[in-house]
């Protein structure tokens, strides 16, 4: 019954809810019952524990980078409505994204905005984005002369930017694999793709920290 009632409340009081669970795996099998519960919706979020210690010097998934990413731009956007988040209790014991750093490192692009096309390349960068030939997955970016791929965390499709000088001249997103066109959008959100951004922490933070 529990899937039934928290589905229940969180659709009666319209309020976000955190559903703790002690391990791992009880996390997963709740938010799939949720999901079926509450008809797919999208607000339901599964906040993933990384499996990589903090002490080693490993990379963790992928992926699991990506969904706390997400879950944390959902927690952090005003205008998104109320999500019921699960998660074990080692996900929310692991450190993330500071969230002064996640918020203003996050950032709109709107069609016709003026932009420096170098500042802007080297911010994603600093935001963990990596840039390849092309943009397949969430978390790459590619240049062709002035028309810019990215797939930004949290987006379903990538977009394309094409400009006209420093100035934007068109917003599409498209299919990662035909790279064809789909929709036309007036802006799209870019929110950080790495956890651990060293490039965008304040330094005397850093030196306090080691």
């Amino acid at each position: 019954a529990v899937p039934f009632t928290l589905v229940t409340l969180w659709q009666n009081l319209k309020l976000p809810i955190l559903a703790l669970t002690p391990q791992p795996e009880a996390a997963r099998n709740l938010y799939e019952q949720l999901v079926l519960w509450s008809g797919k919706d999208e607000r339901v979020l599964h906040f993933p524990e990384t499996e990589t210690l903090p002490f080693e010097r490993l990379v963790s998934d992928i992926n699991t980078t990506h969904r706390r990413l997400r879950t944390l731009s959902v927690l952090t956007d005003g205008h998104k409505r109320t999500p019921i988040v699960v998660a074990s209790a080692a996900a929310v014991a692991q450190k993330t994204i500071d969230r002064e750093v996640f918020t203003t490192s996050t950032h709109t692009l709107q069609l016709n905005q003026r932009v420096d096309v170098n500042e802007l390349l080297n911010q994603w960068q600093k935001m963990g984005y990596q840039f390849k030939p092309a943009v397949y997955s969430p978390g790459l970016v590619s240049r062709r002369g002035g028309i810019l791929d990215i797939f930004p965390l949290g987006s379903s499709l990538p977009a394309r930017i094409e400009l006209w000088g420093n100035e934007i001249n068109s917003i599409r997103l498209f299919d990662p694999a035909t790279q064809r066109s789909t929709d036309m959008v007036d802006s799209i959100t870019i929110i950080p793709a790495q956890e651990a951004l060293t490039g965008l922490t304040d330094h005397a933070h850093l030196d306090r920290l080691v």
